[in-house]
């Protein structure tokens, strides 16, 4: 790649008579830009393939970026969400929290958390729970700041661990979680019912107290 500049001299009679010019190789320089805009393309394509929601929001808390996963988790399209306030996925009850957690993030505030759990609402009234980081985008040019968050559904996950513990909880059968260092992290209502020791007191015995002494070398 070349950069050609070149001027006309002209004589008295303002006929061109000359031209003078220079010669730049300006190769690396385009092969710098095309490397920065196949790296462009190149997360722009992640961006909108990724499984995971993603969007941006600026300084005032309007969407100015939402990838595929992020329209179909909350049944929006893009052009319903761009340009509008974030809280729009959010039930109301939850907005001015939402838009104090918003402004305190972006001014770097210590105190506030950048990865949790939210309840939001879908475009159908759904409430769904969340889980979401945040990260602070920095333009190097204008110094203008973004917000940029991820989201995975947990609902369905929540519902089953949820749905698990129901059922751990009401079993009839002595049921219990216990850790690598061979102790109890969990045990249902059927060991106090069975045992007669409440569950304090059974939390603060060694499960293998209660397996008999010729099977306790084989239970490890």
């Amino acid at each position: 790649w070349v950069l050609a500049r070149a001027a006309a001299i002209w004589d008295t009679n303002d006929q061109p008579y000359r031209m003078v010019g220079t010669y730049v190789d300006i190769t690396e320089r385009k092969r710098v830009e095309q490397a920065l805009q196949e790296n462009e393309a190149l997360l722009s394509a992640i961006f909108e393939v990724t499984k995971i929601g993603l969007c941006i929001t600026d300084e005032l808390g309007r969407f100015v970026r939402v990838n595929p996963a992020y329209c179909q988790l909350f049944g929006y399209t893009q052009e319903e969400l761009m340009g509008n306030h974030f809280t729009t996925v959010l039930p109301p009850d939850h907005h001015d929290s939402a838009i104090k957690l918003h402004q305190a993030f972006l001014q770097e505030e210590p105190q506030i958390d950048s990865e949790g759990e939210w309840h939001i609402q879908d475009k159908a009234g759904r409430t769904l729970v969340i889980s979401f980081t945040m990260g602070l985008l920095i333009q190097k040019t204008t110094g203008q700041r973004f917000r940029v968050t991820t989201i995975t559904d947990m609902t369905k996950r929540k519902h089953d661990a949820e749905e698990r513990n129901r059922l751990f909880n009401l079993s009839v059968d002595m049921q219990s979680i216990i850790g690598f260092d061979v102790q109890f992290k969990e045990i249902n209502a059927a060991w106090e019912r069975t045992l007669g020791w409440t569950k304090a007191e059974l939390m603060a015995i060694s499960p293998m107290a209660f397996v008999h002494p010729e099977d306790r070398e084989a239970s490890y």
